[in-house]
C-alpha cells in the first residue's frame, strides 16, 4: 500500500494551530480518483500545481515532499513556470538522482526548457543535493556540477 494524506495527519494537526495546511493525495492514492494514466512526475507535478492555484491562488507556500512526493517537489521548484509562488521547500527521504524526476529535469535542461544560468534555478537545483554553507561557498563549482 502507498502512502497518503492520512500519514500527516498529526503534523496537520500541529501545524494548523499557526499556519493554513493542505493534503493533497496524488491521483491514484488515498481518497483520490484513479483513472487510467501513466502517473508521472511531470503529470502529479501539474496535479499539485493546479491544486496549489485552486486553493491558495498566489498566496507564497512552503512544499513539502517526502519520498515520491520529495522528487515532485523537486521537479516543481525547478520549473518557473510552476515555482513563481513558492516560499520554500522541505524534502523527506527522496532522492534527486537516478530517478525519474532527475532524468526529466536533466532533459528539460539539456532541451533549454530551463535556463541553469538562471540564479533561482542553480540554488534551488543546489539545495536539493547541497548544504546551506557549500553553497554560499563554492558556487562555482556548483555551476560546474549542475552542467
Amino acid at each position: 500500500m502507498t502512502a497518503n494524506s492520512w500519514v500527516w495527519k498529526n503534523q496537520k494537526e500541529y501545524f494548523s494551530k499557526n499556519y493554513k495546511v493542505i493534503l493533497i493525495d496524488l491521483k491514484g492514492h488515498g481518497k483520490s480518483d484513479k483513472p487510467k494514466s501513466k502517473y508521472t512526475i511531470p503529470e502529479y507535478t501539474y496535479d499539485i500545481y493546479q491544486a496549489i492555484n485552486k486553493i491558495v491562488s498566489k498566496e507564497k507556500i512552503v512544499l513539502i515532499g517526502h519520498s515520491m512526493g520529495g522528487m515532485i517537489t523537486l521537479y516543481y521548484t525547478t520549473h518557473p513556470e510552476y515555482s513563481q509562488n513558492l516560499k520554500g521547500i522541505v524534502l523527506m527521504s527522496t532522492t534527486s538522482r537516478k530517478l525519474a524526476s532527475a532524468k526529466l529535469l536533466l532533459n528539460d535542461i539539456k532541451n533549454g526548457k530551463i535556463n541553469i544560468e538562471d540564479p533561482k534555478i542553480i540554488e534551488e537545483i543546489a539545495k536539493s543535493g547541497y548544504y546551506g554553507a557549500f553553497i554560499r561557498k563554492n558556487k562555482d563549482i556548483l555551476k560546474l556540477n549542475i552542467k
